[in-house]
C-alpha cells in the first residue's frame, strides 16, 4: 500500500503533473500569438465582402429562413455567423469571401459548396461525432451553408495540459472510429486538428472527451475510393497537423493522410504541445527524453509510425491503427461479468442525480460507474474514486463513504481503506464497495490490466 497521492484535476479530467520547461513557455507564447491573429481576423471579417450579414438579417435557405444573431469569426473559407431558424433551431451560417485581393473567391465558393455536398448525407447527418448539415441557399451569388450549432469548447481551448495516457488513447480510439466511418464512405477530412474538434457541454455543464464533434470539412474530398486508394486533390491543410503530401505540388492523398493528423492529435493530447515544436526539417517527429519519460514505448512507437513523412510507412487505414491501439494495456474493472474500462478518473457510487448537497461536499462530476439503485442505499452516492496516472499506475480512494471500501490482494484478507487516502491497485485486486467486518463484502469488483 502507498500513502496519500492526489491527482491534478481540471474540468473533471486528470492531467499528469510535469513541466516541459522552455517548450511549455514557447507553446504558451505561440497560443497567445494565434489568439491575436484570430482576433485581428475577426475584425477584418467585417470588411471582407461575401454575403454581408448583420445581426437580425434573415437568410433564406432551401428549407427555412435563418436569423443572424452574431458574427463569430472569419475562417479560411469565409465568414461564420451564429443564428437560429424560424423554428427555433440554433445554427451556424457560413458564407464564402468572394471579393478578396487574392482573387480566390470562386475557389472559396466551390469549397463551401463541396462541404455542403459532403455533409448533406443521411448517414453523416445522423452521426453524433460529425457536424450536422442543416440547409443551404439556392442563390449562388449569395451562397451560404447552414450547420448545426454546437454548445461547447474547441479542443484547442479546452485541453491545454497533458492528459493521462489512458484518457488520450480512449479519445483517439473514438476519433479513429469516426475517421474509419468517413473513409468507408469515401471521404477524407484532410484537416483534423485541435481547432476542428469541439467538445459538447452536457446538461450538467460538464464537458466530456467522449462527446466530441468533428467540424470544418472545407478541404475534405470524397474523390477517394478503396479501388483507387490514392487520388490527386486540392493542395491544402493546416501546417504541422496535415500530412506533408497535402502541401506538395502532386498532392497525392489517401486515408493515411488523415492517419498522420490523428497521430499528431495523440501527441498533442499526451504533451499539451503543438506538433510544430517537435517536427524536424525532414518532417519527422522527434521525441525528447523529457517527453519520453511520460509516454509509454508502445504509444511512442504508434506516434512515430502514424506521423511518418512517407505515407506508405504509416498505418494505411484507421482500422490498422485501432488494432494496434487495442493491444496497449488498458486498466479495467470486471463488474458482474462486464468489462468497464477505466478513464483518467472513475467515480463509483449509488445511482442518483447530483444536487446541491453533493456539490456542497465537493462532488462536482457525475458518476462514471453506478452500482445500486436508491432503494437499497448501502452504497454511498459518491463512494470511491479510481484514477489512472500517466505511467499507468492506478490508485483508489474511499470518498468518505458511510459503509467503507476495502481491497483484498492474492487471496488474503480484506483491508479497509482509510477515507481520502490513496492506495495503489495491483493486477487481480478484489475491491469491496461496502465492507462489514462481520458480514464481509457487499459488492465486489475485480481490477485488471491485461
Amino acid at each position: 500500500m502507498r500513502g496519500e497521492k492526489k491527482p491534478h484535476q481540471l474540468g473533471g479530467l486528470v492531467f499528469s503533473s510535469r513541466c516541459l520547461g522552455l517548450d511549455r513557455w514557447l507553446a504558451s507564447f505561440y497560443r497567445k500569438c494565434l489568439k491575436l491573429v484570430e482576433n485581428l481576423s475577426t475584425c477584418l471579417g467585417w470588411f471582407l465582402i461575401g454575403l454581408d450579414l448583420k445581426p437580425k438579417d434573415q437568410a433564406i435557405g432551401k428549407k427555412d429562413r435563418y436569423v443572424v444573431d452574431s458574427f463569430i469569426k472569419t475562417g479560411g473559407m469565409g465568414n461564420i455567423y451564429r443564428g437560429h431558424s424560424l423554428k427555433g433551431l440554433d445554427v451556424v451560417i457560413k458564407t464564402p469571401i468572394l471579393d478578396h485581393p487574392d482573387g480566390m473567391g470562386n475557389v472559396r465558393l466551390q469549397k463551401i459548396k463541396t462541404e455542403a455536398e459532403i455533409l448533406n448525407d443521411k448517414d453523416l447527418i445522423k452521426h453524433r461525432n460529425i457536424v450536422s448539415y442543416v440547409d443551404e441557399s439556392e442563390d449562388e451569388s449569395n451562397y451560404f451553408l447552414v450547420l448545426g450549432y454546437i454548445d461547447g469548447h474547441r479542443m484547442k481551448d479546452y485541453v491545454r495540459k497533458p492528459l493521462v495516457e489512458a484518457e488520450a488513447i480512449k479519445f483517439i480510439r473514438a476519433l479513429l472510429n469516426t475517421v474509419s466511418f468517413l473513409h468507408k464512405k469515401g471521404i477524407l477530412h484532410r484537416d483534423i486538428n485541435n481547432k476542428n474538434i469541439l467538445f459538447r457541454r452536457g446538461h450538467d455543464g460538464i464537458v466530456r472527451l467522449d462527446d466530441f464533434v468533428l467540424i470544418d470539412f472545407g478541404i475534405a474530398t470524397r474523390e477517394w475510393s478503396p479501388s483507387t486508394m490514392r487520388e490527386k486533390v486540392t493542395v491544402g491543410g493546416t501546417k504541422h497537423w496535415s500530412a506533408p503530401e497535402q502541401f506538395s505540388s502532386s498532392s497525392i492523398t489517401s486515408p493515411s493522410s488523415d492517419i498522420y493528423s490523428v497521430g499528431c492529435m495523440l501527441f498533442y493530447l499526451l504533451t499539451g504541445m503543438e506538433p510544430y515544436l517537435y517536427i524536424n526539417e525532414d518532417r519527422a517527429f522527434r521525441m525528447s527524453p523529457e517527453i519520453e519519460r511520460y509516454i509509454s514505448r508502445e504509444t511512442a512507437e504508434i506516434i512515430k509510425v502514424s506521423t511518418s513523412p512517407d505515407p506508405l510507412d504509416r498505418y494505411q487505414t484507421a482500422e490498422d491503427m485501432l488494432t494496434v491501439l487495442r493491444g496497449i494495456v488498458t486498466p479495467y474493472l470486471m463488474v458482474s461479468n462486464r468489462k468497464h474500462v477505466l478513464g483518467s478518473v472513475t467515480d463509483i457510487g449509488r445511482l442518483h442525480v447530483c444536487d446541491e448537497n453533493c456539490r456542497s461536499k465537493g462532488f462536482t462530476r457525475p458518476l462514471d460507474l453506478s452500482l445500486q439503485n436508491a432503494l437499497k442505499p448501502h452504497i454511498s452516492k459518491h463512494h470511491a474514486r479510481i484514477y489512472v496516472e500517466p505511467n499507468k499506475r492506478v490508485f483508489i480512494v474511499d470518498l468518505g463513504s458511510l459503509n467503507k471500501t476495502a481491497i483484498r490482494r492474492q487471496g488474503g484478507k480484506f483491508e479497509i481503506l482509510i477515507p481520502n487516502k490513496s492506495y495503489e491497485l495491483e493486477e487481480g485486486d478484489e475491491i469491496a464497495i461496502v465492507y462489514n467486518e462481520k458480514l464481509g463484502p457487499y459488492r465486489t469488483l475485480s481490477f485488471n490490466k491485461k
